[in-house]
């Protein structure tokens, strides 16, 4: 085991070694940077858009426009696809459609810490989707998973006790809630239609994410119809001229559109524990952003049981990591024993044969011959 271990060490700092090597500090510096500004600048500018605009399906409908027109001048590398996989994707963009629209509600209804304190647990719901679902789930689980899990339940158990109100803000936890239920769902089945399944579709992700804004922007925008939003949009137009508004509404809008290009940029630079120590740091500065800025509920039991969610989750995903790191090492070695065993064999076996001493001229000389032309080849001809 202590090889093993050694082994994937090895693996993972020529890995380092080589990533570093090929692209020069600055650049590293500036992708890991851009990625953590982005991804944390994103949750900031969610919550305070829907915060100033108070009007949630009327930004949803300005960040899918806003993501179509950054799409349209990339129409070279698009793949739609057949219509046959353009019904195939409907039904799975409308998961992701009330995955977004669960998301912006979730953002108006609650502080910035619970939907990290919440969201955080979005492994823990993968996992058990996964023992439901997935009958065929070879599940192995560590100490140390066992352990982040409990971490995990304490931290959401503490926080709740608390804020006195388990429920996370009635209506608004329920958001939250089915804003995760659905992501799982939306990444397990576009996972299957792309990779699993034995007719996989025909579209590239240019097209899925083309595809995914246009629905969204037909959904939302007959939401905000039928939710009076484009009546309030007239009333309240006042508050669009408001510098903060336009910013948060922009910012917003620019941070869903990069922070895909920005996450494999700094995952193609740095490790992946490298990686999930910046998303990490990224929940506790959108947890420090709400409490300073937004005047959140600030108490000593909050802060702990939110770091205990955020380190319960980073854990249990690292320890994942090192799990499907020994798996895979564990195949690779028993896949190597079995060839080597089996060379190991044959040459036996092959040895055997040629030392075999013929019955009808059972001498030395003749073993010697039949050994040469065995081992040696035929010399003959």
């Amino acid at each position: 085991m202590k090889k093993m271990v050694m082994a994937i060490e090895g693996a993972k700092d020529s890995g380092s070694s080589g990533m570093a090597s090929k692209y020069s500090s600055a650049d590293i510096a500036m992708s890991t940077v851009g990625f953590m500004v982005v991804s944390a600048g994103m949750s900031v500018a969610n919550k305070m858009a829907v915060n100033y605009l108070k009007l949630p399906m009327i930004l949803l409908a300005i960040q899918s426009a806003f993501g179509i027109l950054c799409l349209l001048p990339l129409y070279k590398w698009i793949n739609i696809g057949t219509l046959t996989d353009i019904v195939r994707l409907s039904s799975l963009t409308l998961v992701y459609c009330g995955m977004l629209i669960t998301s912006l509600f979730a953002f108006q209804a609650l502080p910035l810490t619970t939907i990290v304190v919440i969201g955080s647990s979005a492994p823990l719901i993968t996992l058990m989707f996964e023992i439901m679902c997935c009958v065929k789930t070879d599940l192995r689980a560590s100490m140390s998973t066992i352990c982040s899990i409990i971490f995990v339940v304490g931290g959401m158990g503490l926080y709740g006790f608390a804020l006195g109100d388990f429920t996370f803000g009635g209506i608004g936890g329920l958001w939250i809630s089915a804003k995760l239920l659905l992501a799982v769902f939306y990444q397990v089945g576009l996972r299957y239609l792309m990779v699993s399944s034995k007719s996989p579709i025909n579209i590239n992700i240019q097209g899925i994410m083309l595809w995914n804004a246009i629905v969204l922007l037909i959904v939302s925008s007959l939401l905000a119809f039928a939710l009076g939003e484009h009546e309030a949009l007239v009333q309240n137009q006042v508050n669009l001229r408001h510098i903060h508004t336009i910013i948060a509404v922009l910012a917003s809008c620019a941070g869903g559109t990069l922070i895909g290009y920005t996450g494999l940029r700094a995952q193609a630079r740095i490790s992946a524990t490298s990686f999930m120590v910046c998303c990490t740091a990224n929940k506790v500065v959108v947890i420090v952003f709400g409490i300073v800025m937004l005047n959140e509920p600030c108490t000593l039991q909050i802060i702990v049981a939110a770091l205990l969610v955020i380190i319960g989750t980073t854990w249990y995903t690292f320890d994942r990591r090192e799990m499907e790191s020994l798996e895979t090492w564990n195949r690779d070695s028993d896949k190597g024993l079995e060839n080597s065993v089996t060379i190991a064999g044959w040459m036996h076996k092959r040895l055997s044969q040629s030392l075999t001493t013929d019955p009808e001229n059972d001498s030395p000389h003749r073993k010697s011959d039949v050994e040469r032309q065995g081992l040696l080849g035929n010399d003959e001809d």
